[in-house]
């Protein structure tokens, strides 16, 4: 668990978290590679507000391979600010951002953007579109073994192929 500095953090304020980060690689274990390895890091970050309050000034973080990371700070002290950078989001800071290549870094918005123009449903099917597609295709190459003139082979890769993929974006209990 990684805390802002004591200077971030406002006189008598509460302790909150903010969002969620998941950094995946192609492989099916968080961040890929060998548990340990760097698959991030700032170097020197800072960050400014517009009204010239600086959130972060010199900040160095690395993030090894299958860590478990959480961000802890009051209200205003830039925990949604540091994820954006880190997810690659918010470009608009001083310093250096690295990722491994190949990583994917997903980030869940503390308030994400919703259509106005849309129910809460159709929002959330929004949200998880890419999920019940897998989903739906898994179903369908399942049930197609049950012709008679079914190519198992073909279909037992297709099935295999499906199922890395939907375990790798953990679409199982959705």
């Amino acid at each position: 668990m990684w805390r802002l500095p004591k200077q971030h953090l406002p006189r008598g304020g509460g302790i909150s978290s903010s969002g969620f980060l998941r950094m995946m690689s192609a492989t099916n274990n968080a961040g890929g590679g060998i548990p340990g390895d760097f698959i991030a890091h700032v170097k020197e970050l800072g960050v400014s507000l517009p009204n010239g309050k600086k959130l972060f000034e010199n900040m160095n973080l690395a993030f090894l391979n299958g860590a478990k990371i959480g961000i802890l700070g009051s209200n205003g002290s830039g925990k949604s600010t540091l994820m954006k950078v880190i997810a690659g989001v918010n470009k608009d800071f001083d310093g250096e951002r690295w990722t491994k290549p190949g990583l994917r870094i997903g980030y869940l918005q503390q308030e994400p953007q919703l259509d106005p123009n849309k129910t809460v449903f159709e929002n959330v099917m929004d949200g998880i579109k890419e999920s019940t597609a897998l989903l739906k295709q898994f179903d369908d190459v399942s049930a197609a073994m049950g012709e008679p003139d079914a190519d198992f082979d073909k279909l037992l890769d297709e099935q295999a192929k499906l199922q890395e993929r939907i375990e790798l974006l953990d679409c199982w209990g959705r």
